[in-house]
């Protein structure tokens, strides 16, 4: 298929003339403003670079090292996913996709809960010390009653600058409790 057939009209109406030359244009500014915003966090040198983001349709939590040209070793980000609470079997976009869920191949990462598109939620408690961050696992067909009495698949405790590590949570990394 070509592009015409792709986006149903004559390309050449384009007001670029050149449709591809537009998409690479939109993705380098929207690339360029997501490493604006892990440097900008990163540099906080007293504060935990803490990014989590929903309507992903996964689970997973790591830290970012590097993104493209731009190092954040120093002060890696961490990144969350917190989950979906309802999505059915042809909801996950691995169906339409033909892939599982990965990091991008531009971001170097440390992984510490693989992406995984199950149905849950991250309950996050802050404190003076850090942030602890519970992962829950759920099926619809469990029905919500169920919610109450989850238990938590995995549970990070991620100490904040300067913050005395306590059970289990490590400075830069993260603790894990039992």
């Amino acid at each position: 298929r070509d592009l015409r057939q792709v986006v149903g009209r004559d390309v050449r109406a384009h007001s670029d003339r050149d449709p591809r030359r537009a998409v690479h244009q939109q993705t380098r500014e929207a690339r360029r403003q997501h490493d604006r915003l892990l440097a900008a966090a990163s540099a906080r040198r007293d504060r935990l670079p803490l990014f989590v983001s929903g309507d992903l349709h996964a689970t997973a939590a790591g830290r970012i090292h590097r993104s493209g040209e731009l190092d954040l070793s120093a002060n890696p980000p961490v990144s969350v996913l917190a989950g979906t609470p309802g999505t059915g079997a042809w909801g996950w976009p691995s169906v339409f996709r033909g892939t599982p869920p990965r990091p991008s191949r531009t971001v170097e990462a440390e992984e510490w809960i693989a992406p995984v598109e199950e149905n849950g939620f991250t309950v996050a408690d802050f404190t003076p010390e850090g942030v602890r961050l519970a992962f829950f696992r759920w099926k619809p067909d469990d029905g919500v009653a169920a919610i109450d009495a989850l238990e938590p698949f995995r549970v990070l405790e991620l100490a904040l600058p300067g913050a005395r590590a306590g059970r289990g949570a490590l400075p830069g990394r993260p603790g894990e409790m039992p």
